[in-house]
């Protein structure tokens, strides 16, 4: 195994992105992209993809708009892809490899945590609770509890308040770059674990990438936390 750099303090709590590193929502936002656009004779490419990843809900969709210069608002798209997200979710939506054991690692440790989210509150609520995950973390932070979202620290400073740590005694895990960005500045123990679609952004300043949450790296990291 792989060799990674210690904490520079003893880790005693852990925060986690949602979107790609805990639920497999990533597919579902590529099923709606397409349908989306396909409904307007245009392509969901994957540089607009991942242009719009890990934003806010809003900032994303104008991405969308700027990018194909479509006439649509921001408010008009967001009804619409909500619409066929939570249609396609109730089919695709699920828990990514070895999130559901890493949760029962973390009871049995008694490790506290939380999730830093840039979705919206409602949002985040509905789709933890569609994989299974709804009461197992002390809070969620969403869009609508910070004034800067990823990749700004704030949403990491916040998580590591709500934990009663510092951000250095905090480990993030987080899928895709600009998120990772976020936990670094915050000064948390970053770790990456992207999926299929993140594969290959570029992970600066992490402490290490792992390829799912079932890597022992993370459990290792955390041993100091019990």
């Amino acid at each position: 195994m792989t060799s990674f750099p210690p904490p520079a303090k003893p880790l005693r709590a852990v925060a986690f992105d949602m979107d790609g590193t805990l639920a497999s929502s990533e597919d579902v936002y590529l099923h709606v992209g397409h349908e989306t656009l396909r409904r307007r004779g245009k392509a969901f490419e994957d540089d607009l993809r991942h242009a719009m990843m890990g934003r806010p809900a809003a900032s994303a969709l104008q991405v969308m708009i700027d990018w194909h210069e479509l006439d649509d608002t921001v408010e008009g798209l967001a009804a619409e892809s909500e619409e066929l997200f939570w249609r396609f979710a109730g089919q695709e939506l699920a828990p990514l490899p070895g999130v559901t054991e890493m949760f029962d690692w973390l009871d049995q440790h008694q490790i506290r945590r939380g999730i830093a989210t840039s979705g919206s509150r409602v949002y985040a609520s509905r789709i933890l609770e569609l994989i299974g995950l709804a009461g197992r973390f002390e809070f969620a932070i969403t869009a609508d509890d910070v004034q800067h979202g990823k990749p700004n620290p704030e949403p990491y400073l916040l998580a590591a308040e709500r934990l009663g740590v510092e951000p250095e005694e905090m480990l993030v895990v987080e899928d895709y770059a600009v998120g990772a960005q976020s936990a670094v500045a915050a000064g948390a123990y970053t770790v990456a674990a992207p999926n299929h679609h993140t594969a290959s952004h570029e992970f600066v300043g992490v402490a290490f990438v792992a390829k799912t949450m079932a890597d022992a790296r993370i459990r290792q990291a955390l041993l100091g936390a019990t």
